[in-house]
């Protein structure tokens, strides 16, 4: 399936940009198509972290996944269902994280816990960047009605809060972080430390201009790759 899934993605590299973004419908269509045509091979499916993908794209991604296994146990297929709320892991992390600082009372502290997680709303990964967020300010010192109108506005849909966190980034920025993901995301195997951060300086520096500047590179970074 991965391989098919790259050489899709390799075709979808020579179309114009515009023509390169994957919907969700298309990647369900995919691996559904990869379960026809399995014929009797054993497929294992771990969903995890469902509602880590905005509310809407949550509940239509839980019906595609809910039609497959009852398919499967109509054909005899074992179907494990494991589901737990994710609030109170969320308010243990929210509370562990939570930096403390002098200005911030614990009346003010209990504040931003309870608004984060009652605003989260299970969303794991919501939660985690709010309390980032938080500690970030008042690390800067900045004001808390600031803090509370930012994390009153802050979209609660993951989708609508990273497209609003890079389009604060600049054009350089946004092509680093796509080489990035690309990087992460499509290697032909699993990267060791060492390699990832050889990544890191390459991405990082411009391209060298001689096998001479190249090889200078290379060595510094096995000097320094050991500190990653």
């Amino acid at each position: 399936m991965f391989d098919d899934l790259v050489q899709i993605w390799r075709q979808r590299s020579n179309v114009p940009q515009s023509s390169r973004r994957w919907t969700g419908q298309e990647l369900l269509d995919f691996m559904e198509s990869h379960l026809v045509r399995s014929h009797g091979t054993s497929f294992f499916q771990f969903i995890d972290d469902i509602d880590e993908c905005g509310e809407k794209d949550a509940r239509e991604n839980a019906t595609y996944f809910r039609r497959i296994t009852l398919i499967s146990a109509a054909n005899g297929c074992s179907v494990n269902v494991l589901d737990r709320e994710n609030e109170d892991d969320i308010s243990v992390f929210v509370k562990a994280r939570l930096v403390e600082y002098r200005a911030v009372t614990p009346q003010r502290k209990e504040h931003y816990r309870s608004s984060i997680i009652s605003k989260a709303r299970g969303n794991f990964l919501w939660a985690a960047l709010a309390v980032a967020f938080v500690n970030t300010c008042n690390g800067h010192g900045t004001p808390d009605d600031k803090i509370e109108k930012k994390l009153r506005q802050s979209p609660g849909e993951l989708d609508v809060r990273y497209a609003q966190l890079f389009g604060e980034k600049s054009p350089e920025e946004l092509q680093d972080s796509l080489r990035f993901w690309r990087a992460f995301t499509l290697p032909v195997r699993t990267l060791g430390l060492s390699e990832l951060w050889h990544l890191y300086v390459f991405l990082d520096t411009a391209r060298p201009e001689s096998l001479e500047l190249a090889s200078k590179l290379a060595g510094r970074t096995r000097k320094v790759g050991w500190n990653f």
